[in-house]
């Protein structure tokens, strides 16, 4: 892949010293990667408890099997809300700690030809693909359970308000916190990039709370070459696209069997 020259270094964010590599403070970005998904899990949790609560008052009897099937756009919204909060928070605090969003998460034009850009949404399944395999033979899953309340949803007929958030919204904001912060960051360091992402795949797989351990492998492997094909790269672009690429099959691939 095309590699271009380090983005100009812009301020740190404000806590524990010096930026790493002209970018963030380690203490910084694990502050912010924290915040931004502290404040999405704190506000999902409050809207489904205050919804909770209107349900043991209203309708006491249907609170005891919730959430049924017919309020999977309930539980769609939950996590839109949470995900443009998550928005929100990247774009205002990044904009007070820095001069330069675009530096700050690495978000330079890729200057990628067609068939790089094919050869990384390549490279991206064929890891998945493989790592699967390997995963489900050593931790075996239970789909049923893990992918469930996702099937209830692409059944839905507002499956578009799924795929936004899985998606559109999932894969910008991850990606963002996970490789054009956190990995980046940790790279810099003497982990250097094997160990920096590593440790940051480790955090974004451990957030996929649904899946199982074969999962979360699979997930970690997602990470560490979306990681890659950042730093090939040297741009945040590619990475957002692999995913949300790899995001909308999965959605697709699950309405076509359910």
């Amino acid at each position: 892949m095309h590699m271009q020259s380090p983005a100009t270094s812009v301020p740190s964010v404000p806590f524990g010293g010096g930026p790493v590599g002209g970018q963030w403070s380690v203490v910084g970005a694990i502050a912010f990667v924290t915040a931004v998904m502290g404040a999405g899990l704190l506000s999902a949790y409050m809207i489904q408890s205050g919804y909770e609560m209107w349900l043991a008052r209203s309708d006491p009897v249907s609170l005891s099997g919730w959430p049924p099937a017919s309020d999977a756009r309930f539980l769609i919204g939950v996590q839109l809300t949470a995900q443009l909060l998550q928005l929100l928070l990247i774009w205002t605090l990044v904009g007070i700690w820095h001069t330069d969003r675009s530096a700050a998460f690495n978000l330079a034009p890729p200057g990628l030809t067609v068939g790089q850009w094919l050869g990384a949404v390549v490279l991206l399944f064929a890891v998945k693909t493989a790592v699967t395999v390997i995963a489900l033979g050593i931790a075996p899953s239970n789909f049923n359970r893990e992918l469930g309340p996702i099937v209830r949803l692409v059944r839905e007929p507002t499956v578009w308000l799924l795929f936004l958030a899985a998606v559109v919204l999932a894969g910008l904001t991850e990606e963002l916190l996970f490789r054009g912060v956190l990995s980046r960051t940790l790279e810099a360091t003497r982990l250097g990039f094997w160990g920096g992402a590593a440790i940051a795949s480790a955090a974004f797989a451990l957030l996929h709370v649904q899946y199982g351990t074969g999962g979360r492998i699979v997930i970690f492997a997602i990470g560490m070459t979306l990681a890659w094909i950042r730093s090939r790269s040297q741009s945040l672009w590619p990475a957002i696209v692999c995913h949300s690429i790899n995001n909308a099959a999965a959605v697709f691939a699950m309405r076509a069997v359910a």
